[in-house]
């Protein structure tokens, strides 16, 4: 019995998997990743988790394509732990997230109700995010 608690307990603490995304092959990566100078972006797949952590956290996997060492995995901090919508938006789309990671800001950005996801770049969405763009 105690150790069903036990396990309940840390499955609580530790947050639980909401949702899982892919980038789209036309975005730029995250820009606290650093991709090698003698390889191209194409080599690589970007996903994306967010756990359901009471602050919010976006967890990246940056993983070589057809190899099983390389990768690097990123928690960064979401804020605000929902994603923001402006009021002209069609059917809740776009919607935006910022997160952060070792003093740099981005944002994620889902146009579409599916797996993919974008790292924006609209100095205009940024400013309405109440961010400067670097």
């Amino acid at each position: 019995m105690y150790k069903i608690l036990l396990v309940i307990l840390a499955v609580f603490l530790s947050g639980c998997a909401e949702s899982y995304f892919r980038l789209s092959d036309e975005s730029r990566v995250p820009n606290f990743f650093e991709m090698p100078e003698d390889e191209s972006q194409e080599q690589y797949e970007v996903t994306l988790t967010y756990y359901s952590w009471p602050d919010g956290e976006a967890v990246f996997e940056l993983d070589k394509k057809n190899s099983w060492f390389g990768g690097k995995k990123v928690a960064a901090e979401t804020e605000p732990n929902h994603l923001i919508r402006f009021a002209d938006a069609v059917d809740g789309r776009p919607s935006y997230r910022i997160v952060r990671y070792a003093g740099k800001v981005d944002v994620i950005e889902h146009r579409e109700k599916n797996d993919i996801f974008q790292m924006n770049d609209n100095e205009a969405v940024w400013s309405k995010l109440g961010l400067a763009k670097p």
